[in-house]
């Protein structure tokens, strides 16, 4: 119980209030009169302050204000510790009226007076208010009712999607075998059955087809009779190609021994002009250069002839008759513009096929160019010896008569 007010200062009319010597302390009852405006309700609103523990939402524009209570048990309340009191106090006023009395919301002429119970009644509305309307279509109610019919709209949907497939189903395979009827009555029911035993395999996305995978095996399904597609492609041996790149290796690594001219060996142009201007005047018993109009020499005449001797002769036809042959050992360029002649859903396929066996017939085909450029290097120069580089062609070769296959 409060003993005395020591002091009170800058709290509304309390500009400097403290205890006259010449007052009496609190009793058990006390009775404070005045004229108005003398700070009756203002020293209420400070014993509110001490019940609720709380002056920012009680006191407005009050601050640097000061109180001091001494109590009975010898211990005192001010502005510093008033938020641990735990002193009994009750107070009617304005303060409590506003946070105790809900004048709006009044039950059947009950008032409601108690913070407990407006804060109940609070919730309740709040929780009424969740709830909701069914007929509204509002809060859970609402929530609820939207999702049923959601609910009965797709039942009604998906009952649509077993009908319509059903029908479609009918429609499009009903032409495979004029003696099966089991497309002929082929219904929803059927549909649904064949969804339940598969359940689990048209889970994979395998078993998701685009539509012209669709398209294909719809006319898969259809009685026509193409004639056998006739293709004149052959398969290639690997050992086959061994056995030409060992021929051309051994051409390319041929080496003469003869007198050779050391200058027309090391210019190849040079070398092939001269032997042309021998074959010229000896076929046409020239005894004077056609080019100089000197007489030829007879010891020049013997040197050329050395060096441009038989087995350089032999050489130069041999490498000549590989240059013919090669390109004949290629893989003639093959149209394949037939896919007509195949049914629609393979027709695709074949089109992948034909532009895939035309990449491996180039990868061939340049095997072979490759060899015929180093050939024709070597006749230009049949001195030079040329190392055949290691080609592993068995991966292409391989890739090849898969796709002809």
């Amino acid at each position: 119980m409060i003993k005395k007010i020591n002091k009170i200062t800058n709290f509304g009319i309390f500009k400097d209030f403290h205890w006259s010597n010449s007052l009496d302390e609190f009793n058990r009852f006390n009775l404070l009169y005045g004229w108005n405006g003398c700070g009756k309700t203002t020293f209420s609103k400070l014993c509110t302050l001490v019940e609720y523990k709380d002056d920012a939402n009680l006191l407005k524009n009050l601050i640097g204000y000061e109180f001091s209570f001494d109590l009975i048990d010898g211990t005192s309340i001010n502005q510093s510790n008033y938020l641990q009191n735990n002193l009994n106090i009750h107070v009617y006023n304005e303060v409590f009226k506003k946070k105790n009395i809900d004048w709006d919301n009044v039950v059947k002429s009950i008032l409601l007076i108690s913070d407990d119970v407006i804060t109940e009644k609070t919730e309740l509305d709040k929780n009424k208010l969740q709830l909701g309307s069914e007929d509204d279509k509002t809060g859970i109610l609402g929530d609820i009712k939207k999702q049923s019919e959601e609910k009965k709209s797709l039942e009604t949907n998906i009952e649509d999607f077993y009908s319509k497939s059903a029908k479609k189903i009918k429609e499009e395979f009903k032409v495979i075998d004029t003696s099966d009827t089991y497309y002929f009555n082929y219904d929803k029911r059927k549909f649904k059955s064949f969804l339940e035993t598969n359940k689990e395999k048209i889970k994979t996305k395998e078993s998701i087809l685009e539509m012209a995978n669709v398209d294909r095996l719809k006319e898969s399904i259809k009685p026509n009779i193409l004639p056998k597609v006739e293709l004149d492609i052959k398969l290639i041996e690997a050992t086959r190609l061994q056995e030409i790149e060992k021929k051309v290796s051994n051409v390319l690594e041929a080496n003469l021994v003869v007198n050779e001219i050391e200058r027309l060996k090391k210019y190849p142009d040079i070398g092939s002009w001269v032997e042309q201007g021998i074959k010229i005047h000896k076929d046409y018993k020239s005894t004077e250069c056609e080019f100089c109009n000197q007489t030829l020499p007879v010891q020049r005449i013997e040197e050329l002839e050395r060096h441009f001797s038989r087995a350089f002769l032999e050489l130069k036809e041999k490498i000549s008759k590989a240059l013919e042959w090669l390109p004949t050992q290629k893989i003639l360029d093959i149209s394949l513009d037939n896919e007509i002649e195949f049914y629609p859903e393979y027709q695709e396929t074949f089109k992948k096929t034909k532009k895939n066996l035309k990449n491996e017939i180039k990868k061939i085909d340049s095997i072979f160019d490759q060899w015929i450029s180093l050939l024709k290097s070597k006749l230009s120069n049949p001195f030079e010896i040329i190392k055949l580089e290691n080609i592993v062609y068995e991966k292409t070769i391989e890739t090849y008569n898969q796709l002809v296959d």
